[in-house]
């Protein structure tokens, strides 16, 4: 054994040093504590050592992360470049398609204009021999017509200053047999007249059909056509004044029977549910149904037949993720099939913020996804419909800054005027400026809107079709909720 401080051997059992006077067992104590302590030393320096390795390699993970999330992006963004330049190839190969059948439709038609063209000038000659033909044929029946009534005049002249002929004995008590032979004369000649006189206007009815036949084709002289024309014109002025009167009479019945109606929006036939359901609200969940808002109190209404399926009771009712929610004393419930509050539920709402904004400073249209970060809108957009509904904003070139080939904006810095409109990204433009108060998403072509104290319908072109209520919301089925009066109904947009 021995001592701790001097080194000196020791017999087994002695508490002193024999040279430095130490305290043998104080001593190994104070030995022992000073080697634990380094032990605790060691093992705290162990595990600081671990945690930096720790961190280190978290901190290489993340960053082989964020390569590979890179390299991800980079992939995606060039199969996106690719696709769209297999898009363009497509599109231009369906350009040159259709540019090449429309070439052959033009030729094709170019042909049958110059086989039309062909038949015409057979037909305009064969018209004018059949003109001619007709021309010698009515001046033979003229010539052949005249002779023969001077032929007939002159007979009937002859018979009548011509000697009486002597009566035989047996046949001077018959007069009546020979008036009935003067008779039947006088009846031929009659008979032959109208014959004669039918016959020539059946002759003048061809020529005046065959002259304006003629006039269409464009084969009479201009100064005959002109009068033949100035003749037509008349007859049509004629025919049109007395379209006119007879138009005049008809509006001012259609006056009259306007003003006994009563100034609607719509008639009667067009509710398919009366409006005379007192809400504050209703907002569409869905094509089948909608919420229905009374003293603030939320329920479900149905969209066929104007049926409350859930009371008003509730403070809110909502679609989360295509879902119906039920909102109620700070907890959430779903519904059954029939509409009825069923189980609690804790779905979460999706606060990601997407919203489809328009420029006015450079006229150009962008998705805003609440990530500070914009996208321009681009026919390559997978969207359920071409037509966007936009808000109109101010955002300046200076607040837009460009970071991994995206555009990032503070949502502070973006001036939202809150006016709406219609963008069509086929068109790449405006259909509808934005100048309505909202417009609720398209629905089977229709676009409910709100603009000052009127709300009405945009067609999928963008444009007003003319139907005015206090409030519209959603077309299903070719109906919708309407406010009229103060009251909603169901009333049928489109037929």
């Amino acid at each position: 054994m021995n001592c701790p401080k001097c080194g000196e051997v020791l017999e087994e059992g002695m508490r002193f040093c024999t040279k430095c006077g130490t305290n043998i067992e104080e001593a190994l104590k104070e030995e022992k504590e000073k080697i634990r302590l380094e032990a605790e030393k060691l093992k705290k320096e162990q595990e600081e050592r671990e945690a930096k390795r720790l961190e280190y390699e978290k901190r290489e993970r993340e960053l082989k992360e964020e390569a590979e999330r890179r390299r991800q992006e980079e992939e995606k963004r060039q199969k996106e470049l690719k696709e769209a330049e297999e898009r363009r190839r497509l599109e231009d190969e369906k350009s040159r398609e259709e540019l090449r059948i429309e070439k052959e439709r033009l030729e094709e038609e170019k042909r049958k204009i110059e086989e039309e063209k062909r038949k015409l000038e057979e037909d305009k000659l064969r018209a004018i021999r059949e003109a001619e033909k007709m021309k010698n044929q009515n001046e033979e029946n003229k010539e052949r017509t005249v002779e023969e009534n001077k032929e007939d005049i002159k007979s009937e002249v002859e018979s009548e200053t011509k000697e009486e002929p002597k009566i035989p004995k047996e046949a001077e008590f018959k007069p009546a047999k020979q008036e009935t032979v003067i008779k039947k004369k006088r009846k031929g000649f009659i008979r032959r007249f109208f014959d004669r006189l039918i016959l020539l206007i059946i002759i003048l009815a061809i020529l005046i059909g065959g002259i304006y036949y003629l006039n269409l084709k464009g084969y009479i002289p201009e100064p005959i056509s002109s009068e033949i024309n100035n003749l037509i014109d008349q007859i049509k002025d004629v025919r049109s004044a007395e379209k006119e009167e007879y138009k005049n009479i008809e509006d001012d019945e259609n006056t009259v029977e306007e003003n006994s109606v009563t100034d609607e929006s719509i008639s009667g036939e067009e509710w398919v549910v009366e409006n005379t359901i007192e809400a504050d609200d209703i907002e569409n969940l869905n094509k089948d149904v909608s919420a229905i808002v009374k003293d603030g109190k939320y329920g479900i209404i149905d969209n066929e037949t104007g049926k409350i399926l859930l009371d008003t009771k509730y403070e809110n009712v909502s679609t989360v993720a295509g879902q119906i929610i039920v909102s109620d004393n700070g907890k959430k419930y779903s519904v059954d099939s029939r509409y009825q509050l069923g189980e609690e539920t804790n779905i979460l709402e999706n606060t990601m913020r997407l919203e489809y904004l328009y420029n006015t400073l450079d006229n150009k249209a962008y998705v805003y996804t609440g990530e500070n970060s914009l996208r321009e809108l681009s026919k390559s957009e997978s969207l359920s419909s071409d037509m966007i509904i936009v808000e109109s904003v101010n955002i300046r070139e200076d607040d837009m800054s460009i970071s991994n080939d995206e555009i990032e904006v503070d949502y502070d810095k973006i001036d939202h005027l809150g006016m709406y409109g219609v963008y069509s990204i086929n068109d790449n433009k405006l259909v509808s400026e934005c100048e309505y108060d909202k417009i609720y998403e398209y629905s089977e072509g229709f676009a409910a809107y709100k603009k000052e104290n009127v709300s009405g319908y945009l067609n999928n072109l963008g444009v007003d079709i003319g139907v005015t209520f206090e409030e519209t919301r959603n077309v299903y089925d070719g109906i919708a909720w309407v406010k009229l009066d103060g009251k909603w109904g169901l009333a049928k947009i489109a037929k």
